[in-house]
């Protein structure tokens, strides 16, 4: 209820944005170093400003921003940590983010509210469900009953999961030798770079199922919302994301009350993460995300999760002190090189 009536108060024609034409009709062709918009969605995710991007065969601002989005998600988890480490749980931190980046990405939404059919739109409760709440809370519940190193190692699985369900399904983009190949070299680095000190990795069985399950979930995310963006716009994608991935972590709430108060949201550490996480890391990378997997495909844009843990790893370096062992600069050369021979060997969409 808040959040429709959220929606009615901002979804007005004056803060209605140019970046995207309303789908029956042609958008206008722009001359000289201006973009060609396209007349579907697919073809047009998201314009940063006039001149910018150029929209021509080449991809390379798209492998750009799955780059950039990759990265800012590796931060995150230092500043997930210092939530969690000032009282806030969870369920509560996800809810927290998500309240804050649908919020922020109100204005640029659009006018509309629902999908055009109830197919659409109980796709987007999955997309919210798989991507949102069921994701989260499987990463951070994975926490409390196995190592971080492990929850990250088979967090990161979500590429090769993409790959083989995008083979299984028969959908999506072709399979060759070197996309595979390059898979497993990255997942081999990311393997020393999480377990580089062997001594302290501990397997709990619970803790692995579910981090697992969030591999999984975000896998079958990252197929779903490229059927959803030949459709809709990549901000009304994201919003209906977020709004379902609130609507679903209520539910969670009944069984699970939350138990932060008005005093842990008073501190400065927490707001200031709060707002790194839902504005950036949430509203703007989300909507970059779906940006990249629309015009790159599921399988080649979730090779740059391998990026994560390395960049975890040197962030950890730099702001926690944790030392940068031999085995981790081998796994971080061997997550590069696995994600330059896939990007080589990219096959053509389907």
């Amino acid at each position: 209820m808040i959040i429709h009536f959220s929606e009615n108060i901002f979804l007005i024609n004056a803060l209605r944005p140019r970046i995207f034409p309303h789908p029956a009709r042609r958008a206008p062709q722009l001359s000289g170093n201006l973009i060609n918009f396209a007349p579907k969605w697919s073809h047009s995710p998201l314009l940063l400003s006039p001149g910018l991007l150029t929209m021509g065969k080449s991809k390379t601002i798209y492998h750009i921003i799955a780059l950039l989005t990759t990265t800012i998600w590796a931060v995150t988890f230092v500043s997930s940590k210092l939530l969690l480490q000032a009282g806030l749980r969870p369920a509560e931190i996800f809810f927290l983010r998500f309240l804050l980046a649908y919020i922020a990405i109100l204005p640029f939404a659009g006018r509309r509210l629902w999908c055009r059919s109830l197919r659409h739109e109980l796709l987007m409760v999955v997309l919210g469900v798989t991507g949102g709440s069921a994701y989260f809370l499987s990463e951070n519940t994975a926490l409390q009953y196995t190592s971080a190193a492990n929850v990250c190692l088979l967090v990161s699985a979500a590429p090769l999961l993409t790959a083989l369900l995008s083979l299984w399904l028969g959908r999506g983009e072709r399979l060759t030798r070197r996309l595979v190949t390059g898979a497993l070299i990255a997942f081999v680095g990311v393997g020393l770079v999480v377990m580089h000190d062997f001594a302290h990795v501990q397997l709990r069985f619970m803790g692995d199922l579910l981090a697992l399950l969030a591999a999984t979930l975000w896998a079958v995310y990252q197929l779903l919302i490229k059927r959803v963006y030949a459709h809709y716009p990549a901000t009304f994608i994201t919003r209906k994301v977020f709004a379902y991935g609130i609507l679903s972590v209520l539910i969670y709430f009944l069984f699970f009350p939350p138990t932060m108060t008005v005093e842990m949201l008073r501190e400065p550490v927490v707001i200031f993460n709060l707002l790194f996480l839902g504005i950036l890391a949430s509203s703007v990378c989300f909507l970059s995300w779906n940006v990249a997997i629309g015009n790159l495909g599921p399988v080649k844009s979730s090779i740059y999760i391998y990026l994560q843990p390395m960049i975890a790893a040197i962030t950890s370096a730099i702001v926690l002190g944790e030392p940068v062992t031999v085995v981790m600069v081998t796994g971080m050369v061997l997550i590069i090189s696995g994600v330059y021979i896939s990007e080589r060997g990219r096959g053509k969409a389907a």
